[in-house]
């Protein structure tokens, strides 16, 4: 009984994983397209549920796994962990995608970009390995953001630059400061790492949702879309150059609108 219902559950779960493939087409496609909010909240949630079912399959799996006697079996055991744990992450993405318009509309009011941008370093330090460094020099720039998605937005660069790294440690620069362009003031952060580089195949593509510079394993790569959006649902601009080779490294640039403080205590 134990290996009939281990082999209808590999079964199930092999039918669900090819319906989430497809689904997953439909989703790249629209993206690919600019398809409709509707559209993609639709199949988003299908996908959802998809990944709900597959997790209960694998909840069943282990079960009926160690019922017929294959308990310490660790290989096995890992395994079907590893399935579990990428099946939440997919559905945890799912669903922050059905909340997308939602999140990259900002509530905008004036902040020191300094400070926000060093609270943030301050708390995200703390999870970088030891074999990477940050540091932050800022002025008293004045912009109006959205502080938590400037947060979410130095958390997707600082972790890329963090996962880039991983295998040689290296430095993550930020710099924050007041910048003049057309007789307009502009608050830039400045991200820098100096890390292996972003291919120069990809970098045209690199803001396009279904593009990744991420390795196997290290997530969906949708993170420098949403950095994006984000940024320029502030009506501001991100730019990025990168090197790889001898001397590599990759540099962001986040500009937002800045207040001009001198001319405000003038009135």
């Amino acid at each position: 009984k134990g290996n009939e219902n281990l082999d209808l559950s590999v079964k199930l779960m092999g039918e669900k994983v090819h319906e989430g493939e497809r689904l997953c087409d439909q989703l790249r496609e629209l993206l690919c397209k600019k398809g409709g909010a509707v559209e993609i909240e639709k199949i988003a949630h299908e996908i959802i549920n998809n990944l709900t079912k597959i997790l209960d399959i694998i909840l069943l799996l282990k079960k009926n796994y160690v019922c017929i006697e294959n308990e310490g079996n660790e290989e096995m055991e890992m395994a079907i962990e590893e399935v579990r744990k990428a099946s939440e992450e997919a559905r945890r993405m799912c669903k922050w995608w059905n909340d997308f318009e939602r999140l990259v509309t900002p509530n905008l009011v004036s902040a020191n970009l300094g400070a926000v941008v060093k609270n943030a370093v301050n708390y995200f330090k703390r999870s970088l390995p030891e074999n990477i460094k940050i540091s932050v020099i800022s002025d008293d720039t004045i912009a109006t953001v959205d502080s938590p998605q400037i947060r979410a937005v130095l958390f997707n660069l600082i972790k890329n630059a963090a996962q880039a790294m991983s295998d040689k440690g290296g430095r993550i620069e930020i710099q924050v400061k007041r910048i003049e362009i057309q007789n307009r003031y502009f608050g830039q952060i400045v991200v820098k790492d100096n890390g292996p580089g972003i291919p120069k195949e990809i970098q045209s593509k690199i803001f396009n949702a279904v593009i990744s510079t991420k390795k196997p394993g290290e997530g969906m790569g949708l993170g420098l879309s949403i950095v994006w959006d984000m940024i320029k649902a502030h009506k501001g601009a991100t730019r990025f150059t990168s090197q790889t080779g001898e001397n590599s490294f990759t540099e962001f640039k986040i500009i937002l609108p800045a207040i001009d403080v001198e001319k405000l205590s003038e009135k």
